[in-house]
């Protein structure tokens, strides 16, 4: 089963929440597995740099319990019109241009005109089905992952969907045709709004939830689990609620009619749209 989103499991350890593989995070704040203050600082005594990792250790709990529990209500970075036409590109240029001015939406694809005008399609049908209503990421961009089963994922802190460079590089791009046409484009397009309804989830919702679900999900789903779990795709998108809720935001934005007890769930979840 492939990987998708931002469900918290071993993944997310190492590449999102808390982010302890990231260099940036281990240059600027740890230097070989010592606090550094500068080359001509006399070092600190064992005794006062134990405090300060003690008190950078308190102040980390503290916002990491902060960031668990909060509802994020962020604004849209665009306004979005209740009805927006869609304009298929001919110069990649035109198609970043059209997703920044009209969905506010930044474009980071590796020059590919054909997935640029692809997500500009699906982004513009997205917003139309909602009114202008939702909630659009700040960027979409085409990642080299280093799990090479994980298809997409959206980070809270950024407001980014990154997409797969094995699913939606260059390979895709060159047979954009062959996948359409074969009828590949609809798990690709599943993923695409899979990832932006976790955004959305977070609104509602909160990362402790999106993380392990509540007592209350709990409750929810259990009398139906089993088939829940079927029509979703398998276990993964059961085991917490922010899978839960993404795949069901993604089957409904892809035009799915939802069984009566997914409609349910997703209402009870809090479902929008």
């Amino acid at each position: 089963m492939p990987i998708e989103g931002i469900c918290y499991n071993k993944y997310l350890y190492n590449n999102i929440l808390f982010n302890t593989k990231n260099k940036h995070y281990n240059n600027t704040i740890y230097q070989n597995n010592s606090i550094s203050f500068g080359s001509n600082q006399e070092k600190s005594s064992p005794k006062n740099t134990k405090a300060i990792i003690g008190l950078i250790s308190g102040l980390g709990a503290i916002t990491a319990g902060f960031l668990l529990f909060k509802k994020w209500n962020p604004k849209s970075v665009k306004e979005l019109a209740e009805h927006i036409d869609f304009v298929k590109a001919d110069k990649i240029e035109d198609a970043i241009k059209f997703a920044k001015d009209n969905l506010g939406v930044k474009l980071n694809v590796d020059g590919q005109l054909k997935t640029a005008n692809w997500i500009n399609e699906a982004l513009v049908n997205l917003s139309n089905k909602t009114k202008g209503k939702v909630l659009l990421p700040k960027e979409i961009k085409i990642h080299k992952f280093w799990c090479e089963e994980l298809q997409g994922r959206y980070n809270p802190f950024t407001r980014t969907v990154q997409l797969s460079k094995i699913y939606f590089g260059k390979a895709f791009e060159k047979d954009f045709e062959k996948v359409k046409k074969l009828g590949y484009l609809d798990n690709r397009l599943l993923t695409l709004y899979h990832e932006i309804g976790h955004g959305i989830h977070l609104t509602v919702s909160n990362i402790f939830n999106e993380l392990f679900g509540s007592l209350k999900f709990k409750k929810i789903i259990s009398p139906v689990k089993d088939d829940l779990t079927k029509y979703l795709g398998g276990k993964y998108y059961t085991k917490c609620e922010g899978e839960t809720f993404a795949q069901i935001f993604g089957k409904k934005m892809c035009g799915e009619k939802l069984p009566e007890y997914a409609e349910k769930i997703w209402e009870q979840i809090g479902g929008k749209y």
